[in-house]
């Protein structure tokens, strides 16, 4: 069984950023993203 961490910075190659932008909503930037992928723009 491969037991796995939700603690992003338990795995050191993907949280070497920032994990946290203030003023950056996630979610928001997701939709805005696959809004602009699906226009082809």
């Amino acid at each position: 069984m491969c037991l796995l961490s939700n603690d992003i910075n338990d795995y050191y190659f993907v949280s070497q950023g920032k994990t946290t932008i203030p003023g950056v909503d996630d979610g928001e930037e997701c939709a805005l993203t696959d809004v602009r992928i699906q226009s082809g723009s």
